[in-house]
């Protein structure tokens, strides 16, 4: 036997592999099975969270807190601002009640948008029309569709827009205007659509707000927050980006996704367990063969090399279904839940209650490439950990035994 031809201990590994008198060739199969299994839940779950991450941090950017936020500032240095910034979209805002016809009362945090909101893309995009119109109008109000749905309230229908200001002579002075709702909009996100409403600008001016800001959209957002801290003009002007203003929300964001990641790679840890403890068993089947390769001049690091191809071989029986599971299930995992909530509708007369519910799904190829990463190096230890069993016998050991 050759050492220098490295081709026998792929044929080796191979025959080992894939022979059916190899007795442990059923538990190899089972955890190649396991191992796609648990790869296409983590593509799945992972797209999903990572399509509501992505779809939150969307409507926060484009609809609520921009990328950059300038502000607040009065009326009077609005306008000098918006020469410092001419792209940006200066808006005033206050939190107020709106109060219905029948006495009913709702708090809402009223923004008015003034500038080329028109031009803003990224809002358009982000909103989709429920009834209405889109359109912002003088003593007209855009609202939620969570807070319309929570209040009753209707397209066309005058309600009366409540707030406090500061006075001229007194510190507070109640400020009342009557809008007329023009439409009724709809987010993924829940809290803009229960909380926000939009108006124009002259109609937050005209109710006595003074704090208005100016709101930035950049790809750009380091380098936007440097160029805009070096201009003169915005001295003593506070910046804040969309990661400061939503810190503990984004935080959570990211530490539950991969808090889910870590779990479900244990997945493969015990998995893992599992193929050390069969490849065990099967460096003991085989321990006369494993002496006779000695005998023939093999190392202990030849027969590592063997078992080390096996475990490429389960990596690669799994990886490809798991891949294949996982992206087509996730690319159709509404089309799924929706069919298994029509199906539980014969057993239950409300089903799972899902038939409404769209889960967004954006597939994230490096972290599944960090997922399969995972796998391979847990199945490489497995596969190891187990061969050093190999250094505790020499040859005469192995086939005393026998």
């Amino acid at each position: 036997m050759s050492r220098s031809d490295g081709h026998w201990r792929f044929s080796i590994a191979w025959k080992y592999f894939s022979s059916r008198r190899n007795r442990q060739r059923g538990a190899m199969v089972l955890s190649a099975a396991a191992l796609a299994l648990g790869l296409a839940i983590i593509i799945v779950v992972l797209g999903i969270m990572q399509g509501l991450q992505q779809g939150y941090l969307r409507d926060i950017i484009e609809v609520d807190a921009y990328h950059i936020t300038a502000g607040p500032v009065s009326a009077d240095d609005l306008d000098v601002l918006m020469e410092a910034v001419p792209k940006g979209i200066p808006y005033g805002e206050s939190e107020m009640l709106l109060l219905q016809s029948d006495g009913l009362d709702a708090s809402i945090r009223l923004r008015g948008l003034g500038g080329a909101y028109q031009e803003d893309t990224g809002f358009y995009d982000q909103i989709r029309l429920v009834r209405g119109t889109l359109d912002l109008k003088d003593d007209g109000v855009l609202i939620g569709s969570a807070l319309a749905y929570r209040h009753g309230i209707r397209v066309g229908e005058t309600v009366k827009a409540a707030t406090v200001v500061r006075g001229r002579i007194v510190r507070a002075v109640p400020s009342v205007r009557y809008l007329t709702v023009t439409g009724i909009y709809a987010t993924d996100y829940p809290d803009i659509d229960g909380k926000l409403g939009f108006t124009t600008i002259d109609t937050i001016k005209s109710m006595g707000i003074d704090r208005f800001y100016i709101g930035i959209k950049t790809s750009r957002l380091e380098d936007e927050m440097r160029r805009l801290s070096a201009m003169s003009e915005l001295d003593g002007v506070r910046l804040i980006t969309w990661k400061e203003a939503y810190e503990s929300f984004y935080g959570a964001l990211i530490l539950e996704k991969y808090s889910m990641m870590v779990v479900l790679l244990l997945i493969f840890l015990v998995v893992a367990i599992n193929i050390r403890s069969s490849f065990e068993r099967f460096l003991y089947e085989k321990r006369n063969e494993i002496g006779i390769m000695k005998t023939l001049g093999a190392s202990s690091r030849d027969i590592q090399t063997v078992l080390c191809f096996q475990g490429l071989f389960i990596a690669g029986f799994s990886l490809i279904p798991g891949l294949l599971i996982g992206v087509l299930t996730a690319g159709n995992v509404n089309v799924i839940l929706h069919g298994i909530d029509r199906a539980a509708a014969v057993l239950f007369p409300m089903g799972l209650g899902i038939t409404g519910i769209r889960f967004p799904v954006m597939i994230t190829w490096p972290e599944i490439g960090i997922s399969i990463l995972v796998m391979i190096g847990f199945i490489l230890w497995a596969v190891f950990s187990s061969a050093q069993i190999i250094n505790r016998y020499t040859p005469m050991e192995m086939f005393r035994y026998e």
